[in-house]
Formats: C-alpha cells, structure tokens, sequence
C-alpha cells in the first residue's frame, strides 16, 4: 500500500491491540497516600514508646532482660538492621528504579522491628506480669507488634484493594487485636480479661474472611481475562491473595506462641516462674518476630519481580497465539529467514506458500538450510536473499507468482 492509502486506514485498525509496555503499580502507588501512611505509623511507634517508657505503670516496672534474653533481642535486631541497610544500599545505588510504596513500607518494617529488638537487648524495658495467667508481657515487643499489624496488612490490601477506608478499616481492626496485649496486664479482674481476649480474637478472625475473599476474587478474574489489557489486574490479585495468605499465616504463627506461653502459664501456675522469669517467652517471641519479618520482606521483594514478570509473560503469550493465526490463516506468503553464518540461512514459510508451489512446497514448510547463491528456484531464491540479509522478510499475496 502507498502512504496515502494507509493514511485513509482507520486508527483502530493500526493500533496495536497489546498495552505499551510499562512498570506495573500497585494501589498505593496510584493514590499517593502510601508514604503519608507509613511516615504516621513510624510516629505512632515512637510516641508508644514514650508514652510507656515515660509514664505509669509501665515506668515503675523498667527492668534489664537477663543474659539469654539479650542475646537473642540483639541476634534477631542485628539480623532486621542488617536486611534493612542492604535493601537500602540496593535502593540508593545507580541502577536502582524508582522505590515504590511496598518497598518503603518493608524498609520501615524491618526498621522498626530492628529498633525494638535493639533497645530491649540494650536498654532496661517495662516488663509487666498479666495478672490472670502469670506471664510476663514485654511492652516494648506489643509496640512493635501494634503499629506493623497496621502497617503489613495495610500494605497487603493496597496492592489489590480500590478502596482506600476498605484497607484502612481492616488495617486498623489488626492493630487493635495487637494492641489488646498493652491491656492485659492492666485488667483487674477475669471478665475484664476475658471480655479483652474476646476482642482481640474478633478482630484477628477478620484476616480469614478477607483472605477467603481475596481466593474468590482471582479466581473469578482469572476465569474472566479477556484480553492483554487484562492480565495485570489478574497478577495483582494473584500477588495480593497470596500476600493475604502469609499475612494469616505470620499473625497465626504469632497468636500461636501467645497461646503457647499462657497456657504453659496456667499449666503450671507458680510453678512457671518460681526460679524467676523464665527465658524461654522471650526467647521463642524473638524468633516468631524475626521469621515473620524476613518471610515479609522476602514476599514483598518477590512482588516486584514476579509483578512485572509475570505481566510481561502473559502479554507475549497472546502476542504468540495472535501471530499463530495470522502464520496459520493469512492468504500472503510470510518467509522468515534466519542469518546462522555468513552465506547460510535458515528459513521457513508460512502455510500459504503450499498453493504457490504445490509438491514443491515441502522443503519450505519445515526449517531448511539454505546457500546465498542462484543455484535454487529464481523467486525463491531472491526472497530466501533478501531475508537473509534484513533477518525477516514478508511478501508474495494470494496466488501471484
């Protein structure tokens, strides 16, 4: 066709149906309200922090953990920081791309898990006993746990959620169940006990139903992608249902070793603290905390590979099916020729070319080698040339030879 018949070709027809390639985002990326987000939770961290280091009965009750104790608050902080740095000497070097939200948001986890860590390795923490089960409650951990209950499932709904009080509302309802630990030691009594533990255990059993409803939401959207334009959405439902996955799982590993503790706790009843605070609560809790965040920054890393990936791999994926109908039902000869070394190609044609040639159209419908030379069929020949030399070549319509 000539430039100007091309010209009076519709734009629909020219354009290509396959979205231009871009960096995939998530929710919070699109909203900007991500950092705000992340920066009130790490003020949110401090201000507990304060307020039970600085006030009663959490000031009256400051104490050094005993030597085992230490020890592993400072084993599980050096390995958080030392994540943390290493993710940050990754991000400021030149060939970084651009910090997304996730990304920050796994950076001021580890951060804050690493502080708290480090100051109760270090530093003398409040430490109260629960008056119902005898435990020892270390305030300092319940600060940390509190504003990552937010933070983490914040950062899972946003990758998927379109809703910004939907992932708020859920975010908040985690830190509450988190936040009920600050209270356990202050109930005077076993109803106001009981009426707390109820509380956090509601709000806790929020996940599952959330979780179930993220299954249910890639499932349909993967039976329903219809097209390259859709395949993004799909990869972020499958990155958010199984970000929802590890998050039940993390916060059940942790309510898990709390019922551990207390129910250890009233087995054994003055038995469980006789020769002094046991170290093993501690122990036990500073390892469920630093698995949960190492799991967390290691499937918050795989969002940003997988993501874009797995987009890029569906959208070729159609691409390929698409050329397979045109190679399989279009009426031009298309031969694609192949440069393997100099003077010798290899090249292949589409299905059409069995009208043109007839019987002697068998060596041109699988790979053949071929010699740059005159020594083969004219046309041919001067088609299996001109590929050669531009890589790829189309031509020859519909029966003219």
């Amino acid at each position: 066709r000539s430039p100007r018949s091309m010209a009076r070709v519709p734009a629909a027809l020219t354009r290509s149906p396959f979205p231009a390639k871009r960096s995939t985002s998530t929710y919070l990326d699109e909203v900007g309200l991500g950092p705000r987000v992340i920066a009130c939770t790490c003020v949110a961290y401090v201000v507990l922090l304060l307020v039970c280091t600085l006030l009663p009965p959490w000031r009256d009750n400051l104490v050094i953990l005993q030597p085992v104790e230490r020890s592993a608050a400072n084993l599980a902080g050096t390995i958080l920081a030392g994540s943390a740095l290493s993710r940050v000497a990754h991000l400021l070097s030149p060939r970084a791309t651009k910090v997304s939200v996730a990304e920050k948001a796994m950076l001021a986890t580890n951060a804050i898990a690493a502080s708290a860590n480090l100051l109760m390795g270090n530093l003398a923490t409040p430490v109260l006993v629960d008056p119902i089960t005898g435990t020892h409650q270390y305030v300092v951990r319940w600060c940390e746990w509190t504003v990552l209950a937010f933070l983490m499932t914040f950062v899972v709904e946003g990758v998927s959620s379109r809703s910004m009080p939907e992932a708020l509302g859920l975010s908040s309802l985690m830190a509450i169940s988190a936040g009920c630990g600050f209270v356990f030691p202050l109930c005077t009594n076993s109803g106001m006990w009981a009426l707390v533990m109820a509380l956090s255990f509601a709000t806790y059993f929020s996940l599952f139903p959330r979780f179930l409803q993220h299954r249910a939401r890639y499932n349909a959207a993967s039976d329903t992608c219809a097209g390259p334009e859709d395949v993004e959405r799909v990869v972020c439902l499958n990155v958010a249902y199984d970000l929802s996955f590890w998050c039940c799982a993390m916060w059940t590993v942790i309510v898990l070793d709390f019922c551990l503790i207390w129910g250890t706790a009233v087995y054994q009843g003055d038995d469980f603290d006789a020769g002094g605070r046991p170290q093993w609560p501690f122990v036990v809790d500073a390892c469920v905390d630093l698995m949960a965040k190492l799991v967390y920054a290691h499937v918050i890393a795989a969002l940003h590979t997988y993501l874009p990936a797995e987009a890029e791999r569906q959208n070729l994926r159609w691409i390929q099916e698409a050329m397979d109908v045109v190679w399989a039902t279009s009426r031009d000869i298309i031969v694609v020729s192949e440069t393997r070394k100099p003077g010798v190609a290899c090249s292949l044609a589409s299905r059409h070319v069995v009208s043109l040639l007839g019987a002697e159209s068998g060596p041109w419908t699988s790979w053949r080698k071929l010699e740059i030379d005159d020594s083969h069929h004219p046309d041919m020949s001067r088609s299996a040339s001109a590929s050669a030399s531009s890589d790829s070549t189309g031509g020859g319509g519909g029966g003219d030879s």
